[in-house]
Protein backbone atom coordinates (compact mmCIF):
# COMPACT_ATOMS: atom_id res chain seq x y z
CA UNK A 1 0.00 0.00 0.00
CA UNK A 2 1.61 3.25 -1.05
CA UNK A 3 0.64 6.74 0.00
CA UNK A 4 1.17 9.60 -2.41
CA UNK A 5 2.17 12.90 -0.82
CA UNK A 6 1.18 15.91 -2.87
CA UNK A 7 1.79 19.57 -2.25
CA UNK A 8 -1.94 20.19 -1.79
CA UNK A 9 -2.16 17.54 0.94
CA UNK A 10 0.83 19.04 2.77
CA UNK A 11 -0.62 22.54 2.42
CA UNK A 12 -4.02 21.39 3.71
CA UNK A 13 -2.33 19.70 6.68
CA UNK A 14 -0.44 22.91 7.52
CA UNK A 15 -3.61 25.02 7.26
CA UNK A 16 -5.42 22.68 9.65
CA UNK A 17 -2.55 22.99 12.14
CA UNK A 18 -2.69 26.77 11.99
CA UNK A 19 -6.44 26.68 12.69
CA UNK A 20 -5.79 24.67 15.87
CA UNK A 21 -3.33 27.36 17.10
CA UNK A 22 -1.04 24.87 18.84
CA UNK A 23 2.55 26.14 18.40
CA UNK A 24 4.09 22.64 18.54
CA UNK A 25 1.78 21.41 15.82
CA UNK A 26 2.44 24.49 13.70
CA UNK A 27 6.21 24.05 13.93
CA UNK A 28 6.01 20.33 13.21
CA UNK A 29 3.72 20.96 10.23
CA UNK A 30 6.01 23.62 8.80
CA UNK A 31 9.03 21.37 9.33
CA UNK A 32 7.24 18.48 7.63
CA UNK A 33 6.29 20.74 4.73
CA UNK A 34 9.85 22.03 4.40
CA UNK A 35 11.37 18.55 4.40
CA UNK A 36 8.81 17.26 1.89
CA UNK A 37 9.32 20.24 -0.41
CA UNK A 38 13.10 19.96 -0.14
CA UNK A 39 13.03 16.27 -0.97
CA UNK A 40 10.82 16.89 -4.00
CA UNK A 41 13.01 19.78 -5.17
CA UNK A 42 16.21 17.74 -4.89
CA UNK A 43 14.64 14.81 -6.73
CA UNK A 44 13.47 17.04 -9.59
CA UNK A 45 16.78 18.95 -9.68
CA UNK A 46 18.83 15.75 -9.89
CA UNK A 47 16.66 14.43 -12.70
CA UNK A 48 16.88 17.72 -14.60
CA UNK A 49 20.67 17.85 -14.23
CA UNK A 50 20.88 14.08 -14.89
CA UNK A 51 22.87 13.47 -11.71
CA UNK A 52 23.25 9.87 -10.55
CA UNK A 53 21.40 8.64 -7.46
CA UNK A 54 22.71 9.30 -3.97
CA UNK A 55 21.74 10.13 -0.39
CA UNK A 56 19.71 13.31 0.15
CA UNK A 57 21.42 14.52 3.34
CA UNK A 58 20.25 17.16 5.80
CA UNK A 59 19.61 20.83 4.96
CA UNK A 60 22.69 23.05 4.49
CA UNK A 61 25.14 20.30 5.52
CA UNK A 62 24.21 17.53 3.14
CA UNK A 63 26.05 14.35 4.09
CA UNK A 64 29.01 16.18 5.68
CA UNK A 65 28.17 15.01 9.21
CA UNK A 66 28.18 11.39 8.10
CA UNK A 67 31.61 11.83 6.51
CA UNK A 68 33.00 13.49 9.64
CA UNK A 69 31.67 10.82 12.01
CA UNK A 70 32.42 7.64 10.02
CA UNK A 71 34.20 8.39 6.73
CA UNK A 72 35.05 4.80 5.79
CA UNK A 73 31.57 3.45 6.58
CA UNK A 74 29.98 6.34 4.67
CA UNK A 75 32.07 5.64 1.57
CA UNK A 76 31.06 1.98 1.73
CA UNK A 77 27.39 2.94 2.15
CA UNK A 78 27.30 5.30 -0.83
CA UNK A 79 28.72 2.50 -2.96
CA UNK A 80 25.33 0.83 -2.75
CA UNK A 81 23.86 3.54 -5.05
CA UNK A 82 25.82 2.28 -8.05
CA UNK A 83 29.01 3.04 -9.95
CA UNK A 84 28.34 6.79 -9.87
CA UNK A 85 26.91 8.47 -6.77
CA UNK A 86 25.93 12.09 -6.13
CA UNK A 87 26.71 13.30 -2.60
CA UNK A 88 25.92 16.74 -1.23
CA UNK A 89 28.67 18.04 1.09
CA UNK A 90 27.67 21.44 2.39
CA UNK A 91 26.74 23.57 -0.61
CA UNK A 92 28.88 21.50 -3.01
CA UNK A 93 27.51 18.69 -5.15
CA UNK A 94 30.07 15.90 -5.54
CA UNK A 95 29.94 12.89 -7.82
CA UNK A 96 31.85 9.85 -6.60
CA UNK A 97 33.08 7.09 -8.91
CA UNK A 98 32.80 3.70 -7.21
CA UNK A 99 34.39 1.62 -9.94
CA UNK A 100 37.85 1.52 -11.47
Amino acid sequence: MSTTVTFSKVFEYCVNLVKQKNPYLIVSGLLFGYITTRYAFISVYRKAKKYPAGPIGIPFLGSALLFLQKPYDTLNAIGSYGKLTTVQLGFNTNIFVNDI
